[in-house]
């Protein structure tokens, strides 16, 4: 598991093409708990705020989910949950 620091390897990440999971960590302010969500990559929801992602939370890079839902059960306990718009998927749904 990686924190990513940069905003242009967030956004590469951030793709609909994209593998892997993100993690938005707001536990170090606690100013909101309920917002601490694990995505997979091609969420749309993790660049909700316009067109590009932002690192206006922590932000924490897996390729693979199982490690990292590892981490948040040790480190963050209950605090946090899957997204529900991507519910994990580690592809996008087809459309077809």
């Amino acid at each position: 598991m990686e924190q990513i620091t940069d905003l242009q390897k967030l956004n590469d990440l951030c793709k609909p093409d994209s593998k892997g999971y993100i993690y938005n960590d707001f536990s170090p302010s606690e100013t909101q708990p309920g917002m601490n969500v694990l995505h997979s990559t091609w969420c749309g929801q993790l660049r909700k705020k316009g067109y590009e992602a932002d690192l206006s939370s922590d932000k924490y890079y897996a390729p693979d989910v199982y490690p990292l839902i590892m981490w948040l059960l040790a480190e963050r306990g209950a605090k946090w949950k899957p997204c529900g718009a991507c519910k994990l998927l580690p592809t996008p749904p087809s459309t077809k």
